[in-house]
């Protein structure tokens, strides 16, 4: 039986709490070779305390998949700690915790665009809505729009009322799209939404463009932004105007990046094994990359794009430490 575990904390109150979920096959005594994957939670309770992997460790006692903080690590160390005391041999912390290779992907991806826009890892309130791209603080890539940036300023402001909204809609039609569509706004703990985010902007460049140079008659200004000490700052709707080489680069970015959350879709499943992908699918994402990073047409992500392959690097070279990889990829190449 393996299991996987993970912690969360309520936005309100803070309090935390761990699930775990146990995951196992069955196979009918009549046909044993029919097997099906069976998952069900079998905890969930509060935490108290800090969240130390010893702690956590007395919460929870042949493999634990978990995301990727130290404290897991700390976890199973705790659990075989315990288990040893029992004189229980069998849990061995290394081979039998598995990362999270979502979460994995998930960190490749952040590391990527930690080099590409500023705000990677800022969601609060003021970064987004204070954003000035005509600030040399909020330029990337040799001098560059971060692109990414404006875009999540724009899916937010746009999206900000009722008549922007409706008037965003019509600008689509006028633009031969029938059925109108929003942007998804990126956010740090769903994994996959800056590739929504950044795709669907680049699908909906012409009326966003249009709705740029006309916001500002419309709706007045993008934002006032007022800082203590400094004189009150008016933003245009015009200031995050694009050119063409900047919609290109919003188009590069989604597709590095879409490379990335196509592999991570692979390790999203609950009713079908997914460990034997591990192996194939990290050499996929590690090849893809690589490509492009040699390609003069990313030359300009080429350190971006290295960052990422280095947190990829650094979990794939630790699969020959987890027999578990192997057999599962093994078993599939027998069952198929």
């Amino acid at each position: 039986i393996s299991a996987t575990t993970d912690l969360w904390s309520v936005d309100q109150t803070k309090a935390s709490f761990m699930g775990i979920t146990a995951h196992w096959i069955e196979s009918p005594m009549k046909i044993p070779t029919s097997w099906s994957l069976v998952s069900e939670v079998i905890a969930f309770r509060a935490i108290s305390g800090s969240h130390t992997g010893a702690n956590l460790g007395r919460y929870f006692l042949f493999c634990i998949t978990a995301d990727n903080t130290s404290n897991n690590d700390t976890t199973c160390n705790e659990i075989e700690n315990i288990l040893n005391r029992k004189h229980i041999y069998s849990f061995d912390s290394n081979a039998h915790h598995l990362p999270c290779l979502a979460h994995v992907v998930n960190l490749a991806i952040t590391d990527f665009m930690s080099v590409v826009t500023h705000i990677t890892s800022v969601e609060t309130t003021s970064a987004i809505w204070e954003f000035d791209p005509s600030l040399p603080r909020n330029r990337i890539l040799d001098g560059s729009l971060d692109v990414v940036s404006a875009v999540q300023t724009l899916a937010v402001k746009i999206q900000a009322s009722g008549q922007r909204i409706a008037y965003f809609e019509r600008l689509q039609a006028e633009c031969s799209i029938a059925i109108p569509l929003s942007i998804p706004l990126h956010s740090n703990v769903h994994w996959g939404t800056a590739n929504g985010m950044l795709g669907r902007a680049y699908r909906l460049r012409q009326p966003i463009n249009l709705f740029i140079n006309s916001a500002d008659e419309l709706f007045g200004l993008i934002t006032t932004i007022r800082r203590a000490g400094l004189p009150a700052k008016q933003i245009p709707w015009t200031t995050f105007s694009f050119k063409a080489s900047d919609w290109e680069r919003v188009n590069d970015i989604h597709t590095i990046i879409a490379d990335a959350n196509n592999i991570q879709q692979y390790f999203s499943h609950e009713l079908q094994p997914t460990l034997w992908r591990a192996i194939p699918t990290f050499e996929e994402l590690q090849t893809g990359w690589e490509t492009k990073r040699d390609s003069p047409r990313y030359m300009l992500y080429k350190n971006a794009i290295d960052r990422g392959l280095s947190k990829i690097g650094k979990y794939y070279s630790k699969f020959d430490e987890k027999p578990a990889y192997i057999l599962a990829l093994g078993m599939f190449i027998l069952l198929v």
